[in-house]
């Protein structure tokens, strides 16, 4: 076999044992696919406004990302096409959508929607059927608007709509600087051979020749199509001709990237994207484009863009997978599988040799090439640690002397945690505590189970050792105990020492002890007293603290939690820095277990295997300050876009949703927040992107919000939106002095109307008094009293003494029935009959007896107990014995009935024989003699109508024979009647 073929074949074992020794580091990543709200997974590009907004575009639509929601945009919402290849933001503020059919829109964000370019068909007409996907596009500050595409030269559309096409004799491909001043164009010169000779790049200003740059370097990797960019970076123009760059002023030294897609200027580095990837080339300015250093990122991914936001976070779009969002670059992990599920690593070191070593349940592992160094598979822990040089690897038999003859690790007996005493000693435990010194002697200060000198609920491990030089301090669930003459003791220390279950402690001469507990933060012991508590209220990124590690300062510390890390450097007595390491930082895992520091460089063994980062946190960058705002606004389902943060309501407004936006892109959409209208209220959290109040009364309100910045802290509330909802009507001032002045008001009309209604009821008293007087004069009036006495003394001369007797007797009690009911309001129903039949007898011996008369009555008792006004009925059946019997030639028949009770009224039927009613003349039934009773009873009736609400009323027939002569009269009387308590 010859020289060269060994020399191969060594070199490619060579590389293929580095390949499988390599570690692979890389960032922590986190894709947005379909899953997360993009309408397609093929991405082409990814751009952050002034705003802050982040936009994707796709061959969907364009998405802009508000760092909670996803609003995807596409031709519903104004775009002229859904493929969109590039954005351009100008400086208005306008964000321009480049499509692939080459037309153009923007996003208004004073109108907030998408606006189609009034001169696309221009655009089109220029374009015609090339629709070659390659366009540039730029605009200047007198919107004149630059655009190219393949090599149909460079198209300008003025404000006005006025067209210049500036193509130049000889370009094959023409395109800009896209900022509206520079044009460069392509030159392809083909010789007689297959492949041209060179490439020349023809830089221009306006139109103008600028420079020539010849190339003969690209041509030697054979382009199939001609692709070409120029870019500024750092000062300096980078060209692109296909998948080769170079520096215009060194255009012989070109560095290629096979399966380019693009490149962007990110700082002082340079990214390219390619289908394989992204590779960041760092500083080029120092190194130079071909010797810059290069770090290869997401292999395998079909990238296409690459953006780095303004809180250092990377955003990269691919062609197959989404975008691709790592919150830094610097953070790298390694993450460890077996049997493709992933490993919870416990401890990792690193050795002398910078060789990496790390333990899970399945044993000791050294990362490069996951070697075993032990391997158990009943320990529920495994630890590795190291003591100066060598490794301390844990054996099951703890009887077994160390190996000192081997100087790069020891197996001692197996143990839960470690403490190096300077380099001269290590103490471990477990049950026992251990000093192993460098020589190998290992010396037993305290064995549980062992000794006799131990409190019975002290439990049987311990999970934390240290060394003050002069004692030495072990915790575990039962407290924190000091060793003192083989004894544990600790009533030195506070009871929340005492009772807290210690989970890690170290001490240094700095600080005193440092002691981590489960649930209660951190304290700090020294000289008898606590001198610090921290917690997760004081900026610690959890009270679930795992293990300790101390910088060799002595006052710098390394907090490993369930949640991340945390950095705590202490300055003086009394202050203390914190800085919090989150998973939103780019950890492999928030459940970190342990930190080991070197040279420079922090270790994390996590949940899911080991990050590093350098311990000077240069990738922390200082939280941004109101990254959380105000988005948009909902009221009662009307959207509107606040332009302050003075918000006006209605008094009728009902229902207020509130839409937040936020630049922290680490949350990765699902921001923790807090808000409260006043600083009386209390806090209410959130995490989705949006507030919601209903009905809220009038007045002031002043809407704080606080979030959870990356680094695991809450920001100082501040203000986001005043709100001043107008009150109602019934809630201002107006309303009151309205009300009182209506009160009064009404209280003056009730007052009169009771006054007038008082008045007139003493009125209608009055005159029913009046007209019952007048009623009882008209039954008793001196013709009535002139008659009975002549009948009297007629009876006395014809010697009728019995009869003027009865007739005086009747006619004194008929006086005294009447004058008694006439002070009555109301009578029953059966005095009015007693009172009307007296009346008739007498009125029937006066006359001497040319009338009979009959009182009927179907009323049951109980209904001629009801009671109705008094004396109505009298004047009826006075006018039918004096009117109507007058000049009657028969025997007169006077009938009164109490017919019946309809509907709480009284009917009443006059009937008599006589000689009828005269229609024309109500008051008389003779022309010669006027009946002031009747007259009387109507007013009566009347008044009684106002005064009881009710109907009182009476109806006078004629009764008529067969030949239509008169044959007497019939009353019908209606009165209501009353029941009386």
């Amino acid at each position: 076999m010859s020289l060269k073929k060994n020399i191969a074949i060594l070199l490619t074992c060579f590389l293929a044992s580095h390949a499988f020794t390599q570690i692979n580091w890389e960032p922590s990543y986190r894709i947005f696919s379909v899953k997360e709200g993009l309408p397609s997974s093929e991405t082409y590009f990814v751009y952050q406004d002034q705003q802050g907004y982040i936009w994707f575009c796709t061959d969907r639509g364009v998405v802009r990302y508000d760092g909670f929601h996803m609003e995807v945009l596409t031709t519903k919402n104004g775009l002229p096409d859904n493929v969109i290849f590039w954005i351009y933001e100008d400086y208005k503020g306008r964000i321009w959508f480049i499509s692939y059919n080459g037309l153009l829109s923007y996003y208004d964000n004073a109108k907030h929607k998408i606006i189609k370019y009034r001169y696309n068909q221009l655009i089109s007409d220029y374009i015609g059927n090339n629709l070659y996907p390659y366009k540039t596009f730029s605009i200047d500050k007198n919107d004149n608007i630059f655009f190219s595409s393949g090599n149909n030269g460079v198209l300008k559309i003025d404000r006005q709509g006025r067209t210049q096409i500036a193509a130049f004799r000889g370009d094959y491909w023409t395109f800009d600087l896209r900022n509206g001043s520079y044009q460069a164009t392509f030159n392809l010169y083909k010789t007689k051979d297959i492949a041209p000779k060179f490439y020349e790049l023809t830089l221009r200003k306006e139109g103008k020749l600028q420079k020539r740059i010849i190339s003969y370097e690209v041509f030697k990797n054979h382009m199939q199509s001609a692709l070409a960019e120029l870019k500024l970076h750092q000062g300096r123009k980078i060209a692109r001709v296909q998948d080769c760059f170079f520096d215009l002023r060194f255009p012989e030294k070109v560095v290629r990237f096979p399966g380019t897609t693009g490149y962007f200027s990110a700082g002082p580095d340079l990214w390219i994207t390619t289908v394989d990837g992204a590779y960041k080339l760092k500083n080029i300015a120092k190194y130079g484009l071909v010797n810059a250093p290069k770090q290869h990122f997401l292999s395998g991914f079909k990238v296409s863009a690459v953006l780095k936001d303004r809180e250092n976070g990377w955003w990269f779009s691919t062609l197959d997978k989404g975008i691709v969002y790592l919150p830094n670059s610097i953070v790298k992990n390694c993450l460890v599988f077996e049997n493709s599920k992933e490993i919870d690593v416990t401890h990792v070191v690193v050795d002398s040799n910078k060789d990496i070593f790390y333990s899970d349940h399945l044993g000791v592992f050294r990362l490069k090439d996951h070697y075993p160094l032990i391997t158990s598979n009943h320990l529920s822990r495994t630890i590795v640690s190291r003591f100066d040089n060598l490794l301390l690897l844990p054996r099951i038999n703890r009887k077994l002397p160390i190996d000192v003859k081997n100087k790069k690790y020891w197996r001692i007996p197996n143990y839960y945690d470690y403490f190096n005493e300077q380099d001269t000693s290590v103490l471990i435990c477990a049950s026992m505590i251990m000093r192993i010194h460098r020589s190998g002697q290992m010396d037993t200060l305290y064995d549980y189970f062992a000794s006799k000198k131990y409190d019975k609920n002290l439990h049987h491990f311990f999970e934390t050792v240290c060394s003050s030089g002069e004692a030495v301090f072990v915790g575990n669930a039962k407290g924190l105990f000091c060793l003192k003459n083989g004894m544990l003791v600790n009533s030195m220390f506070p009871k929340a020492i005492r009772e807290n279950r210690i989970s890690c402690v170290r001490y240094s001469k700095e600080l005193g002890l440092i002691i981590g507990t489960r649930g209660d933060g951190i304290y700090l012991f020294k000289n008898g007293k606590i001198t610090h508590h921290i917690t997760a209220k004081n900026g610690l990124v959890s009270d679930q603290i795992n293990k300790i590690e101390l910088e060799k300062n002595g006052i710098t510390c390394w907090i490993s939690t369930n949640r991340g890390v945390s950095k705590l450097f202490f300055i003086g007595n009394k202050y203390v820095r914190i800085h919090n390491i989150l998973n939103v930082n780019g950890l492999a895992s928030s459940e970190v277990n342990y930190a080991f520091l070197d040279d420079g460089t922090v270790y994390l063994a996590t949940k899911r295997g080991i990050s590093k980062f350098p311990t000077d946190l240069s990738f922390l960058m200082n939280p941004l300050k109101e990254q959380v705002s105000v988005k948009e606004l909902t009221i009662d389902g009307k959207v509107i876009y606040p332009e302050s943060q003075d918000l006006e309501l209605e008094s009728g407004s009902k229902m207020i949703h509130i839409e937040l936006r936020s630049t922290n892109y680490k949350s990765l959409g699902s921001q923790p927040y807090k808000y409260r209208l006043s600083a009386h209220d209390k806090w209410t959290y959130g995490n989705t992107g949006s507030i919601d109040f209903y009905d809220l009364t009038s007045g002031d309100y002043h809407l704080e919000l606080s979030y959870l910045n990356d680094n695991g802290i809450w920001q100082k509330p501040y203000g986001i939106l005043t709100i001043h909802k107008q009150p109602k009507f019934v809630e201002t001032i107006w309303f009151y002095i309205l009300l009182v002045f209506s009160s009064f008001l009404l209280a003056f009309i009730l007052f009169r109307i009771t006054a007038i209604q008082i008045n007139k009821q003493r009125r209608y008293k009055r005159q029913i008094e009046k007209l019952e007087q007048k009623a009882l004069l008209a039954q008793m009036n001196p013709h009535f009293i002139f008659n009975s006495l002549n009948s009297i003394q007629s009876f006395l001369v014809y010697h009728e003494n019995d009869l003027a007797e009865k007739y005086l007797q009747m006619l004194s009690q008929l006086i005294r029935m009447t004058l008694n009911n006439s002070r009555e309001s109301e009578v029953t129903i059966q005095q009015e009959i007693d009172v009307l039949s007296k009346y008739i007898q007498l009125e029937k011996m006066r006359f001497k007896d040319r009338f009979d008369f009959e009182i009927k009555t179907s009323l049951t008792h109980t209904e001629r107990q009801k009671y109705i006004p008094p004396m109505l009925i009298q004047p009826f059946v006075e006018n039918a014995i004096i009117h109507g019997f007058k000049g009657l030639n028969i025997m007169g028949k006077l009938e009164v009935n109490f017919k019946e009770l309809v509907e709480n009224k009284l009917v009443v039927v006059v009937t008599d024989n006589g000689i009828g009613y005269d229609s024309k003349d109500k008051n008389t039934l003779s022309s010669e003699h006027k009946s002031y009773g009747m007259q009387i009873t109507s007013e009566r009736l009347s008044l009684f109508r106002e005064k009881y609400n009710a109907e009182f009323d009476f109806v006078i027939e004629n009764r008529m024979d067969e030949n239509g002569k008169s044959k007497g009269t019939k009353i019908i009387i209606l009165i209501p009647v009353f029941n009386k308590d």
